[in-house]
């Protein structure tokens, strides 16, 4: 049996940032486990990837900050890059409410101290030429946000961790996690391990491990739809733009527009019904959504329309009951630590949750207030499927809903 200090099961961007935190804070030997041939092949390359810090929750902003921070000086510091480019964004509003919103976010911006200016309509055009303002109300323009290619970055996370000398396993399955005297025995296709720390970031996934320590982590995956054009000359400088009044945004990629739709009616996808091996691969693509997609957005970009399709993406995110991440101790499980639902942030915040988690490890608590994240806020409402997967569904399809 080999053995480890901290182990993590699942080597998707979270879990690799994880890694290399805790190899930055010398916290022993720390393994990574992913079952798939390579790291960051899961739900994580078909993010999107947009980094925005623009948050009503002044907790969740300053985690997006802390990814900005950590993604754009990654290279400088690390030597390797993580893929990110400044474009900035803009979100603009279509009716009076939203605009009101846009007031809340501007408040909360200035509270952190990051910049966010409300722009007039006409002035969108100066960042994205070919946006039609007829039925903008009010914009706001976040100049220090951005994008990565998400698989990239992982993997940028997972090589500095390696450098720091952590370890990351591929195609090593877990079959089984349970308690070992003080310690956690893991036992993969590749043999067993043992770990005083175990960290599970395993996705869509991740139920099926926690359940084999006697907790169901509240959350359930969720069909993820997007699309690319074929290139049109866009430029990686074009921000990214958000429409939260139609549930939709729309990013450069590839000299394309990458864009995507949360839909009202979501799919959930129970992989307890799925077939061995099932994998975000197996998604399939739902081109109705993407025609409903590009019917929503076409009143701010026209020229979407005229666009041909050259690349459908689908994955499974994880949502929680009530949107917000699941990320602590697990309970009545000594040294377990879970991170799931990422409910479409989970890039955004991916550097600010590694460090959490390896506070936790290291330090015994996470250097922000995080009680909101706590596993355990359910309860045991969790065990009740129906009522998990209806609750998850609900919160994916107002993630742009007015509150």
């Amino acid at each position: 049996m080999q053995t480890a200090d901290v182990i993590v099961i699942g080597g998707g961007i979270w879990g690799l940032s994880t890694a290399y935190h805790l190899a930055r804070r010398n916290a022993g030997r720390v393994v990574v486990l992913e079952r798939n041939q390579q790291l960051a092949a899961e739900t994580t390359p078909q993010s999107a990837g947009q980094i925005g810090q623009l948050r009503g929750d002044p907790v969740l902003a300053r985690a997006v900050g802390y990814t900005l921070d950590t993604v754009s000086q990654f290279a400088a510091q690390t030597g390797h890059d993580a893929a990110f480019v400044r474009s900035g964004s803009i979100h603009v509003a279509l009716c009076d409410e939203r605009a009101l919103q846009f007031e809340q976010l501007e408040r909360v911006a200035q509270e952190i101290g990051y910049p966010v200016r409300r722009i007039e309509p006409a002035d969108i055009t100066q960042f994205a030429p070919t946006v039609n303002v007829d039925s903008v109300r009010a914009a706001l323009h976040v100049p220090n946000d951005g994008y990565v290619d998400a698989g990239a970055c992982a993997l940028a996370y997972g090589a500095a961790a390696r450098d720091q000398g952590a370890s990351c396993l591929t195609n090593c399955q877990v079959t089984q996690v349970c308690r070992s005297g003080s310690t956690w025995q893991i036992t993969t296709s590749q043999g067993a391990w043992q770990a005083a720390h175990l960290i599970i970031t395993g996705g869509a996934w991740t139920q099926s491990l926690t359940r084999q320590i006697g907790f169901t982590a509240p959350m359930y995956p969720i069909r993820l739809q997007q699309a690319r054009t074929l290139a049109d000359g866009v430029a990686e400088s074009h921000p990214v733009i958000r429409v939260p009044d139609e549930s939709c945004y729309i990013r450069p990629e590839r000299n394309a527009y990458l864009f995507g739709y949360f839909d009202p009616d979501p799919l959930p996808i129970n992989l307890d019904q799925q077939p061995p091996g099932f994998s975000t691969r197996d998604v399939r693509p739902e081109p109705v959504l993407i025609r409903t997609a590009i019917e929503r957005l076409t009143k701010i970009l026209p020229r979407l329309t005229q666009l041909s399709i050259d690349e459908f993406r689908q994955g499974m995110m994880t949502c929680t009951p009530d949107g917000k991440f699941v990320i602590g101790p697990v309970p009545d499980a000594d040294n377990v630590l879970v991170a799931t639902g990422c409910g479409g942030t989970g890039i955004a915040a991916s550097a600010a949750i590694g460090r959490w988690l390896s506070e936790w490890v290291c330090d015994g608590a996470p250097s922000e207030e995080v009680a909101q994240y706590d596993p355990a806020r359910f309860g045991n409402q969790t065990a009740d499927d129906e009522w998990l997967r209806s609750a998850a569904c609900a919160t994916s399809a107002a993630y742009y809903r007015l509150r």
